[in-house]
């Protein structure tokens, strides 16, 4: 769970984020969107993501703010729904997110981290089934922890570690030489012939907590 918090920057400790699979799309897009979206834009209980950004991208900023507050939701659930929580279409996001971001200050006290976290576990098993050729889940979570806790299979980076540590392998100026690049099987030698020594220990991750106090 701290390794969530590291990577990512979120929070991993406050209420719990919980809602129904099943909303009325109508009521709960008219009352924290301020439109109900035509019938191509949602299937179930979820919304298109291009949909969300086709409407809401734009904000003029002579809007009220009822209209800036609907674009901000729109756009952390494209964020839920596109990189931290995201199912295998990986082009819908569930509305049962939305009635959780009614009070935008409130919204940042809900532990979303733990959510992220128990979204990719989910995935993660559900890839497991025979068959199945894609998972959703938070791909960047799990690079950057591979990276990060398997540095045998990591590229070389030249940028700081700061914070959230994910900006450090997604800054641009990464060396693939030392390591598998798209060869499933070096990557399973590699990991098969790690030493003690080859990965990035809770220390190091804590050693760099404990710098940003200072």
């Amino acid at each position: 769970m701290k390794d969530v918090y590291y990577i990512l920057g979120l929070n991993v400790s406050g209420f719990p984020v919980t809602g129904s699979n099943f909303v009325n799309v109508k009521e709960i897009c008219q009352d924290y969107l301020g439109v109900i979206p035509p019938q191509g834009a949602t299937k179930g209980n979820s919304i298109k993501l291009k949909w969300l950004k086709d409407t809401f991208d734009d904000v003029d900023e002579n809007a009220s703010v009822l209209e800036k507050q609907a674009s901000c939701r729109a756009y952390i659930l494209r964020m839920i729904g596109g990189l931290l929580m995201p199912d295998k279409s990986n082009n819908r996001v569930h509305l049962k997110y939305l009635s959780l971001l009614g009070d935008l200050q409130k919204a940042s006290q809900y532990s979303w981290g733990s959510a992220v976290l128990a979204s990719l576990y989910r995935e993660l098993c559900l890839a497991t089934k025979p068959g199945v050729m894609s998972m959703g889940g938070c791909a960047l979570l799990l690079q950057n922890w591979a990276w990060y806790r398997l540095s045998c299979v990591a590229p070389e980076s030249p940028n700081p570690w700061i914070f959230p540590l994910a900006q450090r392998f997604n800054s641009g100026g990464l060396k693939f030489s030392k390591v598998p690049h798209n060869d499933i099987e070096g990557y399973r030698k590699t990991i098969d012939h790690m030493m003690i020594g080859s990965h990035f220990s809770l220390a190091s991750i804590n050693k760099y907590h404990n710098h940003r106090r200072t």
